[in-house]
């Protein structure tokens, strides 16, 4: 399926999940997951028990393991089906992200934030879908990030290509 047909069928949900043959040797088969603005994205670990659990229900796993090809990248899974139930396993690889290689000063002149509210004990970063996490001190002025949210937790933003 064309990439503008698999966005216009993962309109029909929050988001969409597709499986193809896959195209790569050492793979079973080929896992994407687009989101309602048609984005691929690299993980979706709730999408792909739930694929691992229908396709053991409907019987198109013939093995307890089955390996997915992702835009992530190899993503095996265990399934153990009984008569009575199916139980999915995800062994995914750890997530890496790298050190964000630019200043954070117009990031925080963006947010309105001062460099007091950024925690200092880990450096921001940037996942594998290019987000940015940014660690808040809990005893910074850190409502400014996000009035309602609980101050230890991550700030995670989008920056613009560029």
């Amino acid at each position: 399926m064309a990439g503008g047909r698999l966005h216009r069928a993962s309109l029909h949900g929050e988001s969409g999940r597709f499986v193809t043959p896959a195209t790569r040797p050492g793979h079973d088969l080929r896992l994407r997951w687009l989101t309602p603005s048609g984005k691929e994205i690299t993980f979706c670990g709730h999408a792909t028990v739930a694929t691992g659990h229908v396709l053991a229900e409907t019987g198109r796993l013939t093995r307890d393991r089955v390996v997915f090809d992702t835009l992530g990248g190899t993503l095996p899974v265990a399934v153990a089906a009984t008569a009575e139930r199916v139980v999915v396993w995800l062994e995914p690889a750890l997530p890496t992200c790298i050190p964000y290689p630019e200043s954070l000063g117009p990031v925080l002149d963006a947010l309105r934030v001062s460099a007091e509210g950024v925690g200092s004990w880990a450096l921001p970063a940037l996942t594998g879908e290019r987000d940015l996490l940014i660690l808040r001190d809990p005893r910074g002025p850190s409502h400014r990030f996000c009035p309602r949210c609980d101050p230890r937790l991550a700030l995670a933003i989008r920056p613009s290509p560029g």
